[in-house]
């Protein structure tokens, strides 16, 4: 979908930006774990799971995509953005930062594209930051 400027250019509105507020705890063990974003503060043009957990794209196109995870300190070694299953190596986090992962990147998105946040454990419990938790954000840019 594209929205009109007064000066006749457009721009797109097909967007979805999607938190997870809550202090949850997840026992991912040694393996990983999709984290459910229930907050949808903006959704146009994106199909979303019951779960919250998986988002669909409906259109093709390129996209900027950010993502933050925040966690108490310990038990997250890596975060990654999937796209069908299938970890981005753009928005895979692994640096040794206590508490917070994030990532950024444009990608092309083709219609039908399902993205899924996912942290993988170190065997340790991870308890999201309540307020803080987790985010993503996804913009059609072209």
């Amino acid at each position: 979908m594209t929205a009109n400027f007064i000066n006749g250019e457009t721009m797109t509105n097909t967007a979805l930006s999607a938190h997870n507020l809550d202090a949850r705890t997840f026992e991912p063990g040694q393996g990983s774990v999709v984290l459910p974003l229930p907050h949808i503060s903006y959704e146009n043009g994106f199909d979303v799971s019951r779960g919250y957990d998986s988002f669909t794209a409906g259109e093709s196109g390129f996209y900027y995509i950010c993502y933050r995870v925040g966690s108490e300190p310990g038990g997250i070694i890596s975060s990654s953005l999937h796209r069908n299953g299938t970890p981005l190596p753009v928005l895979t986090d692994a640096a040794a930062n206590a508490g917070t992962r994030s990532g950024a990147a444009v990608i092309f998105l083709n219609t039908g594209d399902c993205l899924r946040l996912v942290i993988t454990g170190n065997g340790s419990k991870i308890k999201l930051r309540e307020g803080a938790g987790a985010s993503l954000n996804i913009i059609k840019i072209a």
